[in-house]
């Protein structure tokens, strides 16, 4: 799915913003450091001390967890100190909204927290077993199936702390007969 090396099946558009304020900008891709695999490039999150909250997400105009049964990807943080990695799901209605802030107005998005080591790691997460990590009524995963409508998938990352995070190969697994 991340098309980063322009062989992704059913090629996305990955997008990045920041917040507060939800200031969208160019994905930063770069070649895997250290290499992996085949792989040409690889999207990296990095800011400094005081860092604003950061996703890299992507959409479709439908419910996408109906054709995948989970999402795996590689990923490491580009520091010895570990670094916590958040996957979520939620409707494209939510895209106006933080998912540090839909935790403060108690309506948490469905996710699962990884935490990246140093060194290039495999992470599968069924989304069958995504679950709100904090309280309240869960946003709703798909919006109305109309214009403008559907599901995004966010990778995040908490900002405040200086963070260095290596993101490649998101891939999805399809249901049988639900995929080209």
């Amino acid at each position: 799915l991340d098309d980063l090396d322009r062989e992704a099946i059913i090629p996305v558009r990955w997008t990045i913003r920041t917040t507060p304020g939800l200031a969208l900008a160019n994905l930063p891709v770069a070649p895997p450091d250290p290499p992996r695999g085949v792989s040409t490039a690889a999207i990296r999150l990095q800011a400094g001390p005081g860092s604003t909250n950061a996703d890299v997400f992507t959409h479709w105009h439908f419910d996408f967890t109906h054709v995948f049964t989970s999402v795996r990807f590689w990923a490491r943080s580009g520091t010895a100190e570990p670094r916590d990695l958040i996957v979520a799901v939620t409707s494209i209605g939510a895209f106006d909204t933080d998912y540090f802030e839909a935790l403060t107005a108690q309506r948490p998005w469905p996710a699962h927290r990884v935490t990246l080591g140093p060194a290039w790691q495999l992470y599968t997460i069924d989304l069958a077993s995504l679950a709100p990590l904090g309280p309240g009524t869960p946003q709703p995963v798909v919006g109305p199936l109309g214009p403008g409508q559907g599901a995004m998938m966010p990778f995040i990352v908490k900002g405040g702390d200086p963070y260095d995070v290596w993101i490649d190969d998101i891939d999805g697994a399809c249901r049988p007969g639900e995929c080209p």
